[in-house]
């Protein structure tokens, strides 16, 4: 049996009161497009301003958690009660920016700590 499965582990009273969440388009919801200004259309097929066809992973947990999770747009002085969403599509994992100056995972975490 592992850890996971332990019979001793009570999850039941968990409570979580905030979310934050760093990465790629694959927890995006927003922060890509919002950032480039509309300088990149937005394709037909994607879902409100992300680059899927539908909600991703972020919005069925903070849903799950009755948390509103906003992409935060790199936006400084902007309180976020439930937490935010740093994501942005194309991001790197190392600690430099994107290619195109989109922010990577440092900066994304730095940037977390404002």
């Amino acid at each position: 049996m592992n850890d996971i499965e332990d019979e001793n582990f009570d999850n039941s009273n968990l409570d979580f009161s905030q979310m934050f969440v760093f990465g790629d388009s694959l927890s995006d919801t927003g922060n890509f497009f919002s950032i480039l200004e509309g300088q990149i259309p937005e394709n037909p097929l994607s879902f409100e301003g992300r680059l899927s066809n539908g909600p991703v992973w972020v919005d069925s947990l903070a849903s799950s958690l009755d948390l509103e999770i906003n992409p935060i747009a790199f936006s400084t002085g902007v309180v976020f009660p439930d937490g935010a969403n740093y994501a942005v599509a194309g991001a790197q994992s190392g600690n430099q920016n994107n290619v195109n100056g989109l922010p990577g995972l440092e900066q994304q975490a730095l940037h977390s700590d404002e």
